[in-house]
């Protein structure tokens, strides 16, 4: 149930992104503490759902240090501070994006086109970051808006996906036994 509640979240955010994309860069500062408080309040959710506090206590910790980031987020004014904005956007996409890369190679498991598109998501968010870094402006910003819509389309629509491979494997399991 929390999977599916996540999911239509991160759909019905992603839509509101895709629609007001260039109204929001006005409102910068609440998006990106917005994404930070929801992406990694579901992460500390769901350690302490899973009681694996111990066991994910690094993550738990980047977590919280995130929501931390997204407090002092909310005080800034996004048109006097979009460089800062924007700079600590990137580097939590950098950690963000940096640590799935490792739990996908090291970690999960998985169907590889899956793991493919995950990484490959990353990939492309680790390079607009570095883009927006190099070039502070509204183009790379709004680039990186759009980018935030299609990561929540991602985050809802990857366990999906998941499912669905795993599924086909164990029937592909049962009609060769």
């Amino acid at each position: 149930m929390f999977k599916i509640i996540r999911s239509i979240i991160f759909i019905v955010l992603s839509l509101l992104i895709f629609i007001f994309n260039e109204a929001i860069l006005d409102y910068l500062n609440y998006v990106v503490a917005a994404a930070m408080f929801i992406i990694c309040g579901f992460e500390i959710y769901e350690i302490i759902r899973e009681k694996e506090i111990k066991e994910r206590i690094a993550n738990f910790v980047d977590a919280l240090v995130i929501v931390l980031l997204g407090i002092m987020l909310l005080f800034l004014d996004t048109k006097e501070n979009f460089a800062v904005i924007c700079v600590v956007w990137c580097m939590w996409s950098f950690m963000r994006e940096g640590r799935e890369i490792g739990e996908e190679v090291f970690v999960k498991k998985g169907h590889w086109v899956l793991k493919g598109i995950n990484i490959a998501e990353s990939i492309i968010v680790i390079v607009f970051s570095i883009l927006l870094i190099f070039d502070i402006g509204v183009h790379h910003a709004h680039t990186h808006v759009i980018l935030l819509g299609f990561e929540f389309l991602f985050s809802a629509g990857l366990p999906l996906l998941e499912y669905l491979f795993d599924k086909k494997v164990e029937d592909d399991n049962n009609t060769n036994d």
